[in-house]
């Protein structure tokens, strides 16, 4: 029998999932309002996990079914369960917008240095750019992003250059803080902070700023020599 409380991870694997908890006899979801890094680290830390890497919103891992147990749930991230966090048992959410964890398995995963990339939602060298700062991952609005912006996300995560720029969430929309704005690179960076930015922003997560890189020097140039008559 399950104790009152219990928490597990679904839909996602060992160490990444939806954010279930056991109360009244039945396994129910949590909604993401107020859902941060605190509150991910008390759910990783109850698993047995080091902390958390991320905290998603927005059914990341897919929407659950039955009871949304818990709502507004808020922690100081010192708390032993999440059940000792402040919440709300009666919520005006839907499935859509289930919380979910990712957390760090043991001691041996490096933190990211801050100003990290990373690209999601894509492939190895395609994504919505994503960039670790005060802790966590977070994106970046597509607001003055433009191809200088895009190489100097390429080459700092070691492609060539870019080959596009996207905007507009093309690669989904992330969670979580919004790091920069109108950025504005020469495209000589090494990398993506040494740029101008603002770090107050006035976006939404469908402007989340996507590239498409290139791998090596074989690839040809798009277009170069060729003339599509409209």
């Amino acid at each position: 029998m399950k104790e009152e409380g219990s928490i597990r991870l679904a839909e996602g694997n060992e160490t990444a999932g939806r954010v279930e908890i056991f109360l009244n006899g039945e396994w129910g979801t949590v909604c993401d309002d107020a859902w941060g890094i605190d509150e991910a680290n008390v759910v990783c830390n109850q698993l047995g996990f080091v902390r958390a890497l991320e905290f998603r919103g927005g059914a990341a891992f897919g929407e659950g079914t039955g009871e949304i147990h818990l709502d507004d749930v808020r922690c100081s991230g010192k708390e032993t369960e999440l059940l000792s966090c402040y919440y709300n048992s009666i919520d005006n959410c839907n499935h859509g917008e289930d919380a979910g964890v990712s957390c760090q398995f043991t001691s041996n995963e490096p933190t990211p240095e801050e100003g990290s990339i990373r690209l999601a939602g894509g492939n190895e060298t395609a994504g919505r750019v994503e960039i670790f700062l005060n802790g966590e991952w977070g994106t970046v609005c597509d607001d003055a992003w433009g191809i200088d912006e895009a190489n100097v996300v390429c080459n700092q995560l070691g492609f060539v250059r870019a080959l596009e720029f996207r905007g507009g969430a093309a690669f989904g929309e992330g969670t979580g803080e919004i790091h920069l704005d109108d950025v504005g690179c020469s495209g000589k960076e090494t990398e993506l902070l040494s740029c101008y930015y603002n770090s107050i922003d006035n976006c939404n997560h469908f402007e989340d700023a996507g590239v498409i890189c290139q791998l090596t020097s074989i690839e040809p140039t798009p277009g170069l020599g060729f003339f599509i008559p409209s």
